[in-house]
C-alpha cells in the first residue's frame, strides 16, 4: 500500500471514528431524522428502531388496561342493575300479607323482575292452602335435588322438573335451588331460566340467597312447626 493510500485508510478511520463519537453522543439522530433512519434500514435490513418497538408496546398495554377498565365498568353497572332489582323483590314480599299473596308473587312478577321465567317454592310437610307456586314436597326431595350437605346448586339443566316449576318445566335451561329451613322443615327456593347462561356453577350467590332468606323468613311467620 502506498503512502496516498495509507493516508486515505487514516481519514477514513478518522471520519469513522467521529461519526461514531457523534452518534454515540446523539443517540436520537437515527431515529429523528427520517433521511438517517431510511439510510441506516437500506445499509442494514436488521436495524430496529428501539424507540418505536417501546413505544408500540406501551401503546398496546394502555389499549390492554383501557379494554379491561372498560369490561370491569360494564360488570359494575350489570351487578348495580341486579342489586337494585333483587331488593326491589325483597320489598314486594315484604309487603305479602298473607301466604297467598306471596304465593301470586312467585306465581306472577318476581321471576320476571330479576330476567329468569319461573319461581317456586317447595316445602316438606305441611303447605299453605289454595297455592301454585308454593308447593308441597314429600320427605327427602330437597336433598334428593341438591344433595344432604349442600345449601345450593346453580346451573345448567336438560330441562326443568315439573313437580318444582309445574307446566312451564319443560322451557328451562338453567337454574338456582337454595335451601330453605321452615320451622325445622327443609323447603327450597327455586329459580328457573330459558337461558341457559343464566345461572353457572361458579356463579356467586350472594344477592339470590338474600332474596331467599327473607322468603323463608316469611313463610315462617305464616307455617306451624
Amino acid at each position: 500500500m502506498n503512502t496516498a493510500s495509507h493516508i486515505d485508510a487514516a481519514t477514513d478511520e478518522a471520519e469513522l471514528a467521529a461519526v461514531k463519537s457523534a452518534l454515540f453522543s446523539n443517540p436520537g439522530w437515527l431515529a429523528d431524522d427520517p433521511e438517517l433512519n431510511a439510510l441506516a434500514r437500506a445499509a442494514c435490513g436488521n436495524v430496529i428502531d428501539l424507540e418505536a418497538a417501546s413505544i408500540k408496546r406501551v401503546e398496546k398495554r394502555a389499549r390492554l388496561i383501557a379494554d379491561t377498565h372498560r369490561k370491569l365498568r360494564a360488570v359494575a353497572r350489570a351487578n348495580l342493575v341486579v342489586q337494585a332489582q333483587i331488593h326491589s323483590c325483597v320489598l314486594s314480599v315484604l309487603d305479602c300479607a298473607t301466604p297467598r299473596a306471596l304465593d301470586d308473587l312467585l306465581d306472577g312478577s318476581l321471576a320476571g323482575r330479576i330476567g329468569l321465567d319461573r319461581a317456586a317454592v317447595l316445602l316438606e310437610g305441611e303447605t299453605p292452602a289454595g297455592c301454585l307456586a308454593i308447593r308441597h314436597a314429600p320427605d327427602g326431595f330437597v336433598d334428593g335435588e341438591i344433595g344432604k350437605t349442600r345449601s345450593e346448586q346453580l346451573g345448567r339443566i336438560v330441562r326443568g322438573k315439573t313437580d318444582i316449576y309445574g307446566d312451564d318445566a319443560a322451557d328451562l335451561r338453567s337454574q338456582a335451588l337454595l335451601r330453605l329451613s321452615v320451622h325445622g322443615r327443609t323447603g327450597l327456593f327455586a329459580l328457573g331460566a330459558r337461558d341457559p347462561h343464566a345461572f353457572t356453577e361458579t356463579q356467586g350467590t350472594e344477592l339470590v340467597n338474600f332474596l331467599a332468606r327473607v322468603i323463608e323468613r316469611r313463610l315462617t311467620e305464616w307455617t306451624t312447626a
